[in-house]
């Protein structure tokens, strides 16, 4: 717990520097660069943007494990839970976490455009989540089934094709 605490104090200290430059650089950047010196080192321009796609990434991948889980103890539709995931994921991470930690301007300096922007990828993001947790329940499902039967021979009785499999 202290490590995850020293962390979000490294992450909030992003959003106090003076440093133009750094402040005109995308949150997910920011967020980068403060975990990179707390843990590794300073980043350099060229490592800045792949360390930003990278975390950009790996909140999305968090979030969507969190949504596999949640999916596979409560399992509802990809409309019914996709759009209100990825709402939340937008409103706790865009407008509430990211200016909390420093790592944007408040929320009241961005156009509605703006958030509505971004609210519509989040909408697609939860959807985009949604389908392919349930995609992967019915495969997984589809797999299960098959491996059943092939256990116990139906398939090949069914398709008459075990002796020619078998065949010496």
């Amino acid at each position: 717990m202290g490590g995850f605490q020293a962390l979000l104090g490294t992450l909030s200290e992003a959003g106090k520097t003076s440093d133009k430059k750094k402040k005109d650089e995308p949150a997910n950047v920011k967020a980068a660069e403060s975990i990179s010196e707390g843990v590794f080192h300073p980043l350099i321009k060229s490592e800045k943007e792949p360390a930003g796609m990278a975390m950009h990434s790996a909140i999305g991948e968090g979030s969507g494990l969190i949504y596999g889980i949640a999916a596979e103890l409560a399992p509802v539709s990809a409309v019914d839970a996709g759009l209100p995931f990825g709402a939340a994921v937008w409103l706790l991470t865009d407008e509430i976490a990211i200016p909390a930690l420093g790592l944007s301007k408040p929320v009241t300096a961005f156009p509605l455009s703006t958030h509505a922007n971004a609210l519509s990828s989040h909408l697609v993001y939860g959807l985009c989540q949604a389908s392919f947790a349930q995609f992967n329940t019915i495969s997984v499902e589809f797999i299960n089934s098959f491996d059943e039967c092939f256990e116990c021979g139906e398939i090949f009785e069914r398709a008459d094709i075990s002796k020619e499999i078998f065949a010496p």
